[in-house]
């Protein structure tokens, strides 16, 4: 079936125009993580099968990556940029010029990324494992499948990012459309978009957002303790957020 979607998506860069991009298109049969910034992964396959390549690179490596998904074309795009891992940390930035692209020429987009679990388990000193795809590292063994799952949910930046695309889609076409936005991670997919009583994006910012992150948490935690590896709901006045485990 990939192979087909592979060949399908030739025919169709050959025939397409994509949104104005600096990068060279990279098609490949699976999503994977890329930090050369002068190439844009692109594959032809189902959202869901998208989504289980993001389970898979998950715990697989250093790097954070951001896509998106285009159902009108059956088509995930990498949109992240400036990949850096350092002391833990893990981060990557939307390429805003070529999600602009996207926002006006398509009417839906899903955008998707994970957390990569390792920053949660590396410490200055202790253990080490080896592990596929990560080689030699310290590790932290307290770490258990609450505090992985809370890693891999989105934050208060994802929600905060979340808002500006929102605000950013309605100045660029207006009402029109529809954005979703998705975290996965190894327990699942957490499907995250603001609440339906915003009608202004702009009021979205880091301070109620940091809150609803405290809140959505520990509503989180406590249905764990009740229901772990079970569906999940949490909405107030600002976010919606729904997890689905695989």
């Amino acid at each position: 079936m990939r192979r087909a979607l592979l060949l399908l998506g030739l025919g169709y860069l050959a025939s397409c125009t994509p949104p104005e991009d600096e990068r060279i298109w990279d098609l490949r049969s699976n999503l994977e993580s890329n930090t050369l910034n002068t190439e844009r992964i692109v594959t032809f396959q189902s959202f869901d099968e998208g989504i289980e390549d993001l389970e898979n690179i998950w715990d697989a490596s250093y790097y954070e990556e951001f896509f998106a998904y285009i159902p009108e074309e059956g088509m995930w795009l990498e949109v992240g940029g400036e990949e850096s891992f350092s002391e833990g940390i893990t981060q990557v930035f939307p390429d805003y010029d070529f999600i602009e692209g996207l926002l006006i020429k398509y009417d839906s987009v899903f955008f998707a990324h994970y957390h990569p679990p390792l920053p949660s388990i590396l410490e200055p000193t202790g253990e080490s494992i080896e592990d596929e795809g990560w080689g030699e590292i310290p590790f932290r063994a307290e770490v258990g499948n609450l505090s992985l799952l809370i890693l891999g949910s989105p934050n208060r930046y994802d929600f905060h990012a979340m808002a500006g695309l929102y605000a950013w889609r309605k100045d660029l076409v207006g009402n029109g459309g529809s954005l979703t936005n998705y975290v996965a991670c190894g327990f699942g997919l957490t499907k995250y978009n603001p609440s339906s009583e915003i009608e202004d994006f702009n009021s979205l910012n880091l301070w109620n957002l940091s809150g609803s992150q405290g809140d959505y948490e520990t509503a989180l935690m406590g249905a764990w303790e009740e229901r772990p590896f079970e569906t999940f709901e949490f909405e107030n006045e600002y976010i919606t957020v729904t997890h689905e485990p695989f």
